[in-house]
């Protein structure tokens, strides 16, 4: 046995029965103790444990705490490193398998609340089940354990999908930026909801009045149909047919399909299936088309209404032309 690290101490003890040393008294004021029992050292209180290097101990206790690179620690582990990027590392041999488990009084047994590495992503248990997933590209899932289709997915499987509860009564809760540059919210207040798009005047240029409306208007074919789905009927537009009219309104081409593949990594082991080529892969990765799926036009049709307010205010003033004659 040493003493700080420094020169050699003898172990003095009543009495060694069966490799077991029992009322030992040991003459270093860092270690006391009245019994070591097949290999497990009880009832012994320490100042720190040497760790053997030059510049000292390395691990504290003060008897409820204990500190690993911090002489007084103030949580019951607590560890600090001055200069490392990564203070503590838990791997496990078995892929999927590295987790950290987290228990309070009511946590039934140390599988049920865990944080650990897949790969070179984490998942995230409660109650034993995945609930999030971050991918090694920082893709977010959530509510599933596939891969996220864009930087946050929510699968909520018929349940509310997501809650967005804001203390104030008045105010934003969203916020959509492109490059830095806000352009789009949505706002509450009191007990109604605002979806609001960017149209500030001093965002805007060679500012021109709308003409022909009435014509363009007349272009528009408004239809009642049923949506496949659930067989529901509604009125509407035929996205392309509006495109044709208020191109701004509608997002996508008609008949348009996007190719999806597989993305495997650098050993050919598949980590997506389904998926839209990336932009962007690890080293390594690659993604090979396997077929094509339906890219479904999309419309606004806010983007309407100026239209339908010109082409009034053209019928308004050939009314009043009319009943001045």
């Amino acid at each position: 046995m040493y003493n700080n690290g420094n020169s050699s101490k003898n172990v003095t003890g009543s009495s060694v029965v069966d490799g077991t040393l029992e009322n030992a008294d040991y003459a270093d004021d860092g270690l006391s103790g009245d019994k070591i029992d097949g290999g497990i050292i009880s009832n012994f209180q320490s100042t720190g444990i040497d760790d053997r290097l030059a510049t000292g101990k390395s691990i504290y206790t003060n008897g409820t705490e204990v500190g690993i690179g911090i002489s007084v620690p103030d949580r019951v582990f607590h560890v600090k490193e001055a200069t490392a990027e990564v203070i503590a590392v838990f791997e496990s041999s078995s892929t999927g398998s590295g987790r950290i488990a987290f228990k309070d009084s009511n946590t039934t047994n140390d599988t049920k609340v865990t944080i650990g590495a897949i790969g070179d992503g984490m998942k995230f248990n409660t109650s034993g089940t995945e609930r999030m997933r971050i991918d090694s590209s920082g893709n977010i899932a959530v509510g599933f354990t596939g891969t996220a289709e864009g930087k946050f997915h929510i699968k909520a499987d018929g349940d509310e999908t997501m809650l967005l509860d804001r203390t104030g009564t008045d105010g934003t809760t969203i916020r959509f930026r492109n490059d830095g540059l806000t352009c789009g919210t949505v706002t509450i207040s009191g007990s109604t909801t605002a979806y609001n798009t960017s149209s500030d005047y001093r965002l805007k240029e060679n500012i021109q009045p709308m003409s022909g409306s009435i014509d363009r208007l007349k272009n528009l074919n408004p239809v009642n149909f049923a949506w496949k789905i659930n067989g529901s009927r509604v009125d509407g537009f035929l996205a392309h047919e509006a495109q044709s009219v208020v191109p701004e309104a509608v997002q996508g081409t008609k008949d348009g399909m996007t190719d999806i593949g597989t993305i495997t990594d650098v050993d050919g082991v598949t980590i997506k299936e389904n998926a839209e080529q990336p932009t962007e892969m690890e080293e390594g990765q690659v993604w090979a088309k396997t077929g094509e799926v339906a890219d479904y036009q999309g419309i606004d049709q806010s983007k309407l209404v100026p239209l339908l307010v010109s082409a009034l205010q053209e019928a308004i003033s050939r009314i009043e032309t009319l009943e001045n004659v």
